[in-house]
């Protein structure tokens, strides 16, 4: 190289940096707006404006939006708001932020003594509720059983025991079997046909809005198979058995079995 070459792309190399201290000290790129964008309905935070949330995230209006920590924003918001689901952080050049929700929907609610755990999908504890619960089709499925659940608060996410573990692939196999009309959601639907579920160390028993119960023997061994199972019985019933009587699902030499008794 040169010495004209060398000094040439000295001189470049200081315009570059000039040029960046500029651009990121102009008041051009600074947080001058936050939005709040939801995907979903907001039931559970309807009542929560919007202007809070941007609070929660603690941004700062005036900072500079190559500086926005957006990563430990997310956790601020989804502490503070157990129900909200923070998708992304959109940077609008040259100085608004979206902030991409969505409310995350109660699955299960575990029993733990006298309160309950209502937990989504990704088991992260949405809310602690004392006293009993009534399960609706427009909420969480009970769930009662042995857990150990006391230390969590909400806004954790449950890491699964053995016990816990096959209830965090049900609502993942319920939509995997579903077949649903175009737009439907699989999710809802297991929401909408399981009222209860009891677990033991060998079989979890539901209680559906329809009636019918159904025994799940061995649930986390081939579950999705299962699951299919309940689907493929559901289906050749009637209405009135529907109301009625137990779906027993089960496994012998390696294969899934199902099976409608009218006793109840």
């Amino acid at each position: 190289m040169t010495k004209k070459n060398k000094v040439l792309t000295i001189i470049l190399s200081v315009l570059s940096v000039v040029v960046l201290i500029i651009v990121l000290s102009s008041t051009i790129f600074t947080v001058g707006k936050i939005e709040v964008r939801w995907q979903s309905e907001t039931d559970n935070l309807s009542m929560v404006s919007e202007q809070s949330i941007v609070d929660a995230s603690e941004i700062t209006l005036g900072t500079n939006v190559f500086f926005v920590n957006k990563s430990e924003a997310v956790d601020k918001l989804e502490q503070a708001y157990p129900y909200i689901a923070i998708t992304n952080i959109e940077t609008l050049f040259p100085n608004t932020l979206i902030i991409h929700a969505r409310e995350r929907t109660e699955v299960f609610a575990l029993q733990l003594s006298s309160k309950y755990l209502l937990v989504d999908s990704d088991f992260k504890v949405l809310k602690i509720m004392n006293g009993d619960f009534t399960s609706l089709d427009t909420n969480a499925i009970k769930v009662t059983g042995e857990f150990d659940l006391s230390n969590y608060i909400a806004g954790d996410f449950i890491t699964p025991d053995i016990d816990l573990a096959c209830f965090t692939t049900l609502q993942k196999s319920f939509y995997e079997n579903y077949t649903a009309d175009e737009g439907e959601n699989a999710l809802t639907d297991m929401l909408d046909l399981l009222k209860s579920a009891t677990y033991t160390d060998t079989k979890i028993v539901f209680e559906t809005f329809m009636g019918v119960k159904i025994e799940m023997y061995n649930p986390s061994y081939k579950q999705q198979e299962k699951v299919a199972m309940i689907y493929q019985v559901l289906n050749t019933l009637d209405t009135a058995q529907k109301s009625i009587g137990t779906i027993i699902i089960g496994d012998r030499d390696n294969l899934v079995q199902g099976s409608y008794t009218a006793n109840v």
